[in-house]
C-alpha cells in the first residue's frame, strides 16, 4: 500500500504504519509521505564470546555454556531475546539494557526526614516492558481469553523468556536510586545487584546499597535496635528497600533496570565500570558519615563486605568481567585500590551529600 503512494487511513493502518516507522522499516519524507525501505537499519548488538565458553569461546570446563542452556528450553526466541537486550544494553549511559523498554518499579512512602535528606520506603516491585511496538514488538502476543483456564496477556510469553535468560545465568538485575521514574532520568547511586531473586553482596553496587540502607536504618525511629532493623531490610532485598536521598529530590524512586551478566569488549563498559570504581568511595564515605554519626554499630557488616571486595578484587557477574570491563588492568597500569577505604569521617554529614553526584 505505501509503496503504491497510498497513506494508512483506518486506525488498524495508521497503527501498522506507526510500527513500521518505529521498526525501522518505513521512513517519512519532509513532507511527511511514507516511504518502504528496502533494507532495515542495521542495529548492533555486541556479543561476548563467553556465551558461548570461556573468554575465546572454548569450553574449557566442560561445564554447560550460556548458549546451550538456553538451547535446552527449546524456545527459538529466547535467543533472539538474548540478542535483542544485547542490541538495546547501553552500560554507561542505562547501567544494563534501556529501561524505556524493560524495568521493575516500586511503590514509595515517605520514612524519617531531617533537614536535608529523606529517607523514602520502597516496596511491591513489579516488572513492566513496552513490547507491544518497537524493537521487543515480534515478542507480543495476542492476548488469550479462556472461560476454564486463565487467559495469557500479550507479554505473558516475553516474560517467560526473560526467565530463561536469568536461568541460564545470562541476566541479573541492577537497582538504582534515580531521580524520577523516567528512562532518562539521572541516577543518583547504585543499591544492589539481583540474580536469581537473592542480592549479590560481593558486587560493588550491593555494597554502595548495604552503606545506604544502613545510613536510613541509622536515622530511622522504627526500631530500637538498628542493626537488627537493616539486616531485615537487607534481607528482604531486592524486594523492599530503605535508603535516604536529598529532600530535593522529590520524586526520588528507585528502579530495577536488566543488565547482561557476559559483556562484550567495547568501550562503552570500560567506561560504565571506571566510572561505577571512580564514584563509589565518595559515595560510601558519605553514608559512612551518617552511620559513624547516628548507629556506628551498623558500619562492621558493610565494612566487612567492602574489605573483602578490597582483597580478592572480585568481580562477580563473569570470570572475565575483569578483562572485559576494567580499563586498568594491563601490564603499565595498577589496578585502582580501595584498601585503604574512606579515611576521615565527615564532621557534618548533612554538608557531605553533596559529593554523591549523580553516575549519569
Amino acid at each position: 500500500m505505501i509503496e503504491s503512494g497510498q497513506l494508512p487511513s483506518t486506525p488498524k493502518e495508521k497503527g501498522a504504519a506507526t510500527t513500521g516507522e518505529i521498526d525501522g522499516w518505513l521512513v517519512r519524507d519532509k513532507d511527511g509521505k511514507l516511504h518502504a525501505q528496502r533494507k532495515r537499519p542495521l542495529v548492533k548488538a555486541f556479543l561476548p564470546m563467553e556465551l558461548v565458553g570461556e573468554a575465546f569461546g572454548k569450553n574449557a570446563t566442560n561445564i554447560a555454556s550460556v548458549i546451550e542452556r538456553i538451547r535446552m528450553s527449546r524456545d527459538p526466541l529466547a535467543l533472539q531475546l538474548l540478542v535483542d537486550l544485547y542490541a538495546l544494553q547501553d552500560l554507561a549511559e542505562h547501567g544494563g539494557v534501556n529501561d524505556y523498554y524493560l524495568y521493575e518499579e516500586f511503590e514509595r512512602s515517605k520514612a524519617i526526614a531531617t533537614s536535608s535528606l529523606q529517607v523514602w520506603k520502597f516496596y511491591n516491585g513489579s516488572k513492566t516492558c513496552r513490547i507491544r511496538s518497537g524493537p521487543l514488538s515480534h515478542h507480543w502476543r495476542e492476548p488469550t481469553y479462556d472461560e476454564e483456564e486463565e487467559g495469557k496477556n500479550g507479554a505473558a510469553d516475553f516474560f517467560e523468556r526473560l526467565e530463561i535468560l536469568e536461568d541460564a545465568g545470562a541476566l541479573e538485575w541492577a537497582y538504582y536510586l534515580k531521580e524520577d521514574d523516567q528512562d532518562d532520568a539521572n541516577r543518583i547511586y547504585p543499591i544492589a545487584v539481583s540474580r536469581h531473586g537473592k542480592v549479590i553482596w560481593d558486587e560493588l553496587e550491593s555494597i554502595v546499597g548495604s552503606y545506604a540502607t544502613r545510613a536510613a536504618s541509622a536515622l530511622s525511629s522504627d526500631s530500637d535496635d538498628p542493626a537488627e532493623y537493616a539486616e531485615r531490610w537487607e534481607a528482604n532485598g531486592p524486594n523492599w528497600f530503605t535508603v535516604p536521598a536529598d529532600r530535593l529530590a522529590r520524586e526520588a524512586t528507585v528502579v530495577g533496570i536488566p543488565r547482561l551478566r557476559h559483556r562484550a569488549r567495547t568501550l562503552n563498559a570500560s567506561r560504565w565500570w571506571k566510572d561505577l570504581i571512580e564514584d563509589a568511595p565518595s559515595m560510601i564515605e558519605t553514608f559512612r558519615g551518617i552511620i559513624s554519626e547516628n548507629a556506628p554499630e551498623l558500619l562492621a557488616t558493610a565494612d566487612k563486605r567492602f574489605a573483602d571486595f578490597n582483597g580478592s578484587s572480585t568481580l562477580t557477574s563473569t570470570s572475565f568481567q575483569r578483562d572485559i570491563n576494567d580499563s586498568y588492568k594491563s601490564p603499565t597500569h595498577d589496578p585502582p585500590s580501595f584498601q585503604e577505604g574512606p579515611e576521615n569521617e565527615h564532621d557534618n554529614w548533612s554538608d557531605s551529600w553533596q559529593a554523591m553526584g549523580g553516575l549519569s
